[in-house]
């Protein structure tokens, strides 16, 4: 379980030519088997071959592996998630993923790739920066349900103006 974790610094293979060099990059998780997720953001930029995600890289089935991963109370606010196939602000790439519950983007996209006969991406709302930073935002109500009761606050002069998780502040 991955949770009230943030990342606001750059995640990169990117070589010094340029080029990319590795796969399943993701600002909180560059992959994922049978895992839940909850109550995170990021804010940094990721750079990546394949499957890069501004929260998660790409959940997958892999060595015989089953399960569903889970991400709950999340956000991207990242403007430049950038590789060269299944790129998204969201996810990567999504297949044997549970769900997606309450979770918000801003940008261009939420999931690079998905396989629709295994996983589902529900809540995904898509928002402009000045809406995630906006007083009493509904990105912050949006967070704020179920399990992000009590977990996430939002001011003006703490993390630039977007919520942040109340026990583990920027």
């Amino acid at each position: 379980m991955v949770e009230q974790c943030f990342n606001t610094g750059t995640i990169s293979s990117k070589r010094t030519d340029g080029s990319f060099g590795m796969n399943h990059i993701g600002g909180i998780v560059g992959s994922s088997i049978s895992s839940t997720i909850k109550n995170v953001y990021n804010l940094g930029e990721v750079y990546g071959l394949t499957n890069v995600g501004g929260i998660i890289g790409i959940t997958s089935l892999q060595g015989g592996l089953t399960g569903n991963t889970y991400i709950y109370n999340s956000y991207n606010a990242s403007e430049m998630i950038e590789g060269a196939t299944n790129v998204g602000n969201f996810a990567g790439a999504l297949s044997y993923a549970g769900g997606s519950y309450n979770s918000a983007i801003s940008g261009y996209a939420d999931v690079g790739g998905m396989d629709n006969s295994n996983c589902f991406f529900s809540n995904g709302m898509l928002y402009t920066l000045a809406q995630m930073k906006a007083k009493n935002s509904e990105l912050l109500a949006l967070l704020s349900n179920g399990e992000g009761k009590g977990i996430w606050a939002q001011e003006t002069n703490i993390n630039d103006g977007l919520p942040y998780l109340i026990h583990n502040r920027p």
